[in-house]
């Protein structure tokens, strides 16, 4: 009995120094965890951190200790990138990833690879590439993480073709193909290909994306037209100049030089007055008015359109100077304030400049406003339906509405108001929180004042 006595009191107090040394160190754990709380609610991410691997050290088992040291490591890392501080993001995130091995921390770590990368593409190409490589295998443990990483350089290429990088974007867009197969990742490559008029490598894409989504009927529109295009382009003459490029077929009667003419004059009248010259050329197109409607499938109403390149069908009329004038000064217009809006300008603004742009000289566009608008028709709600819609008379009264709009801005606030509120949507603004800005007025009291303009100016008379 003795001897079972101190079997037994050696065991409880074995097992009552193992409780106090665990409780110990939980209890010194979560008083760390406690202090670095404290320390995140304050913004003081780097001291958390330090209590954090404290807490980690003492109670390496903790899960839930290391899921938040894991964690606060990647807000950690959030801020340092914000300050362009990549080295040490990434430094942070690898931390995270030894801490708590997952397809979170993965994923964390293989976007910041790909973020340093979109920072280094312009002066180091060695280093973008090295760094997308990482990415890809920092996010190759885990599927979702692969996709994750494949998304977010998809939305990025997204954002840097808005932006005017098409070279970045399509650096992206491969190698979110290389991490997970998409069609609507290829679809953009095509459309970017096709916007900078490389129809070879737009239908290819095309191509592709078509065999992983055969029953995309719009792809399968944007594969027919390329496919024409590529055609078309076998007899194509090409004339390269400062600010253009210029093609048309071998068979239309074009004076290169007397367009060029038009082409340099239009890019200082635009460019000077909306303060903007695009750093790339713009390609501009002139089809026969047969192959035009063949290519495009457009309505005989069409005149001209801006889709990444200028195309405008040049008829006999056309080939005496003022009509192919007009055509070219609005549809650059678009060009420009594409660029310089990074693609976010609404259409009936962009339409209204490129009206304004076409006949600021033009002393008949006052005639043709008095004939094809009614009162009723000044409002931004008639701006705000589709310019492709309704019967011939309405599409022009709406450009010649969104025409008095921007009239109107520039006879209050000058080119350079016009110009403000177009730096503004560019920075994300609602076209009506820019105007409300610029006039220091409500929506409603733009809308009665430029009303009262437009009738007076176009209307009093009928």
């Amino acid at each position: 009995m003795l001897l079972l006595a101190a079997v037994v009191s050696a065991a409880v107090s074995t097992v009552f120094n193992w409780y106090s040394e665990t409780a110990g160190r939980q209890v010194g754990s979560f008083e760390y965890v406690r202090k670095a709380e404290n320390l995140i609610e304050n913004g003081r991410l780097q001291d958390a951190i330090r209590y954090l691997e404290k807490a980690h050290s003492s109670s390496p088992e903790n899960e839930v200790i290391a899921a938040q040291l894991a964690n606060t490591y990647s807000l950690y890392s959030d801020r340092l990138a914000r300050s362009d501080k990549y080295e040490t993001a990434i430094g942070s995130l690898k931390r995270a990833c030894d801490v708590r091995p997952c397809s979170k921390t993965a994923q964390a770590l293989a976007i910041m690879y790909s973020k340093r990368a979109i920072s280094r593409a312009r002066g180091d190409p060695a280093g973008t590439k090295a760094d997308l490589e990482n990415a890809r295998q920092a996010a190759s443990s885990s599927a979702i993480a692969s996709r994750n990483l494949s998304v977010s350089l998809f939305n990025d290429a997204v954002a840097e073709s808005k932006a005017g990088k098409d070279g970045i974007a399509i650096v992206l867009l491969k190698e979110s193909s290389l991490t997970y197969k998409d069609a609507s990742f290829l679809e953009l490559l095509g459309d970017i290909y096709y916007k900078n008029a490389d129809f070879e490598k737009a239908r290819f894409y095309f191509g592709r994306a078509l065999a992983m989504s055969s029953e995309n009927a719009p792809l399968k529109r944007k594969f027919r037209k390329v496919v024409k295009e590529v055609s078309l382009a076998k007899t194509e003459e090409s004339r390269d100049f400062a600010h253009f490029e210029l093609r048309y077929d071998k068979d239309l009667a074009v004076d290169a030089s007397s367009v060029k003419e038009i082409l340099d004059r239009c890019y200082l009248d635009v460019g000077g007055d909306l303060k903007y010259f695009p750093d790339s050329k713009t390609v501009v197109f002139l089809y026969s008015p047969s192959d035009f409607r063949r290519i495009f499938a457009l309505s005989p109403a069409a005149r001209a359109f801006y889709d990444g390149s200028i195309r405008i069908p040049l008829s006999e009329k056309a080939l005496t100077g003022k009509q192919l004038t007009s055509h070219i000064y609005h549809e650059y217009t678009h060009a420009v304030v594409y660029a310089r809006t990074g693609s976010n300008c609404p259409v009936w603004l962009n339409e209204g400049i490129a009206v304004w742009e076409e006949h600021k000289k033009d002393p008949a566009i006052s005639y043709i406003f008095a004939r094809l608008v009614d009162k009723d028709n000044i409002s931004l709600a008639f701006l705000h339906m589709p310019f492709d819609q309704g019967d011939e008379k309405e599409v022009r009264a709406r450009y010649l509405v969104a025409y008095s709009a921007v009239k109107y801005i520039i006879a209050t606030s000058g080119l350079a108001g016009l110009n403000v509120i177009l730096s503004r949507i560019k920075e994300g603004l609602h076209v009506i929180n820019a105007i409300e800005d610029e006039f220091l007025i409500s929506e409603k009291e733009f809308e009665r004042r430029w009303k009262n303009y437009a009738v007076r100016t176009y209307l009093a008379g009928r």
